[in-house]
This record gives C-alpha cells, sequence and structure tokens, in this order.
C-alpha cells in the first residue's frame, strides 16, 4: 500500500508517519509532505491508494487540494487529519473515507488505516457481463469500483464506467440490485442506479467524479438522501 501524509507542522507528520509504520506492521510505503505543492509534485508521478490530508494550512487548504488531487486521479482515497472537530460534516462532502481528530490521534488514525484496508480489499470484487452480440458478444469483467452508474435502456443495462466506457448488457437493473457486491448502489429515479462510494449529493443533482450530473427524482428524493447516509456508513466500516 502506498501512502502520502501532508502536514504543515513537522513534529505532527512526524507523528503520524510513525504512527502508521505501526499500525500497519510496517506493510505500507509512506511518502511525507511539508506543503502542498511537494504533494503535488509527487502526486503527478505516483499512484497512491490514500493521502491523509490536514486542512487548515497555509497555502491551500486541505479540502482545496483533494479536489486537485481528484483531478489527477479520481481513485485516491482522502483521509482529513485535523485539529478541528466541526469540520467533520464538511469533510465528507469531499468524498473522504476518513476524518482524524489530532486529539484522539492514535485511535482514529487506526480505524482511518483499517477502513482503508478494508476498502481497498472490497474493491477486489468484480462482476461478470455478456455485451450485446451487436457489440461484439464479448464476457467482460467489470471491477465494482470502476462503475460510476448503470441505466437501463429498453431491455438492456448501460453500465458506465470510471473512464468513461459504456458495456451494454441484455439484464435488468433489479438483477443488479440483488447482487451482493451492488449494495451500495442507490436508486436514484426509475432507470438508474449509482455508486455511493464514488459521487456528491447537492439537492436533486448526483455529481460523478467527471462532473457529469444526474438528476433524482422527486419521488425517490428522500430516500436517496437516506439510502446515501446509509452506504456511506457502511463504506467507513
Amino acid at each position: 500500500m502506498l501512502l502520502s501524509v501532508l502536514d504543515d507542522e513537522l513534529p505532527v507528520l512526524k507523528q503520524v508517519v510513525c504512527l502508521l509504520e505501526k499500525i500497519s506492521d510496517n506493510n505500507a510505503v509512506i511518502d511525507s509532505f511539508n506543503t502542498p505543492s511537494d504533494l503535488l509534485s509527487s502526486f503527478s508521478s505516483k499512484k497512491y491508494d490514500a493521502c491523509f490530508l490536514d486542512i487548515d494550512m497555509p497555502t491551500m487548504n486541505g479540502f482545496d487540494l483533494s479536489d486537485l488531487l481528484y483531478t489527477h486521479n479520481s481513485n485516491v482515497r482522502i483521509v482529513f487529519v485535523t485539529g478541528k472537530d466541526d469540520l467533520v460534516f464538511h469533510a465528507f462532502r469531499y468524498h473522504a473515507i476518513g476524518f482524524v481528530r489530532k486529539s484522539n490521534l492514535e485511535n482514529e488514525l487506526k480505524f482511518a488505516y483499517e477502513t482503508l484496508a478494508n476498502e481497498i480489499q472490497k474493491e477486489s470484487a468484480v462482476i461478470s457481463v455478456t455485451e450485446l452480440r451487436k457489440n461484439g458478444g464479448r464476457e467482460q469483467l467489470i471491477p465494482i469500483h470502476d462503475i460510476q452508474y448503470l441505466e437501463s435502456n429498453n431491455h438492456n443495462v448501460l453500465i458506465h464506467t470510471k473512464d468513461e466506457k459504456v458495456v451494454t448488457t441484455r439484464n435488468t437493473l433489479a438483477f443488479f440490485m440483488e447482487q451482493p457486491a451492488f449494495k451500495n448502489f442507490i436508486p436514484i429515479n426509475s432507470g438508474t442506479i449509482v455508486n455511493a462510494a464514488i459521487i456528491k449529493i447537492d439537492n436533486d443533482k448526483i455529481i460523478l467524479p467527471n462532473e457529469t450530473v444526474l438528476y433524482i427524482s422527486r419521488r425517490k428524493m428522500q430516500s436517496v438522501h437516506e439510502a446515501y447516509a446509509k452506504a456511506r456508513r457502511r463504506l467507513l466500516i
């Protein structure tokens, strides 16, 4: 596992790195950075599994930095580490998989690392689908975490992936929703289900990492927001 840690306070930076080395039994490779610009320089050439980011920094806050990191790698996982407890709810608007308070650093860092390890393990799940015969009829293995959303089209399902490919298969949305691997997918209208692990919600809008916007039907508005909250909690277990 390749991790990066960013904090503008050197004593805290060293403490976080030491704790992560201990928690991971030295099974993680950890790069440490003292400024956002240093992390960004390294980020362009390395594929980090996760970034542990301080929020309150003089040149750029951790929230804005996370948006920049997502533009380079939409799959990167973010854990915010901060002394400001009141930012916890704001943090999850930025797809954070964890929020660590410096006042309870060791315990919450351990929980965040375990959450990260569990998520990586979950992402090994794949689904096998067969394309329509007119599209080649090939069997494809698609990692669940690569799927952004699925939509029904006549008697077919269109599977939209993070690399903006679309795989069309003869099936129903109900079939996919019955599969355990799709437990964190949410129906937002009668013809679309979305991956709760990668979306943002803004009132009636679903915003995907590539800025594609999908709309929640009025009838499903409350159920979508409730299901999203439950799915996010599951993803943090």
